[in-house]
């Protein structure tokens, strides 16, 4: 009989502590520090920049979320990720609530590991910096908005892949079978990170395209 919830069933967590808080508590309190990031980062920089428009300040505040959570939250993983699972801070706990949608996240999987030490040493500094140019209206934004749009797109789509692919050829699958942790913590808690990009890449091209129709006809008048 396995001695804990997570699936497979046949996985090996020796040093597994279950968790003391309960799951809406722990989604609370994450919910409740991504508002005080957003509603912080919205009112600073409407302080810093009043003459910002509304959609640079929202884009702004998506990608201050963006870098604290990548270098808060799963920066809090991926130096801890080999002793998570016995750990009690609510850091670990929600790591250990979200693993049951995927519990690579507990068995010391390097490819998840690598995928987010990456988001961690990369992306989450540039979307800081992101957010700080577009403040700043730097037009070098756009080219960083651009990258680091595709390489969110782009992890969470390999996140999902080798998801995929270790449950078709392998036939294991790493998320318990209620809704509630398929559908809202592995794909509703990652899609926002393919859907929002998608959109602001779609912005930055647009943007891009619009500047260098306005030089060429300034360069050629």
């Amino acid at each position: 009989m396995s001695s804990h919830p997570y699936y497979p069933p046949d996985i090996a967590l020796p040093n597994y502590v279950p968790n003391d808080k309960h799951p809406l508590l722990l989604i609370a309190v994450l919910a409740l520090w991504a508002v005080s990031i957003i509603s912080s980062a919205w009112w600073i920089i409407g302080f810093l920049q009043p003459t910002l428009s509304v959609r640079d300040r929202r884009i702004s505040v998506w990608f201050v979320m963006c870098g604290i959570l990548h270098i808060g939250f799963e920066g809090y993983y991926v130096c801890n990720a080999r002793t998570i699972t016995s750990q009690q801070t609510i850091w670990a706990q929600l790591w250990k609530e979200y693993s049951l949608s995927d519990s690579r996240y507990l068995l010391v999987d390097y490819k998840v590991i690598c995928l987010e030490a990456i988001t961690v040493l990369f992306w989450g500094p540039l979307s800081l910096l992101t957010a700080y140019w577009t403040v700043k209206h730097d037009t070098r934004r756009l080219l960083l908005q651009t990258v680091v749009c595709i390489a969110h797109i782009y992890g969470c789509t390999l996140y999902y892949a080798t998801s995929l692919v270790e449950l078709v050829v392998d036939g294991r699958l790493y998320s318990r079978p209620e809704p509630l942790y398929f559908w809202g913590y592995f794909v509703g808690m990652n899609a926002p990170f393919i859907i929002i990009p998608g959109y602001l890449l779609y912005l930055a091209f647009e943007e891009t395209v619009t500047e260098s129709r306005r030089v060429s006809i300034t360069k050629y008048t």
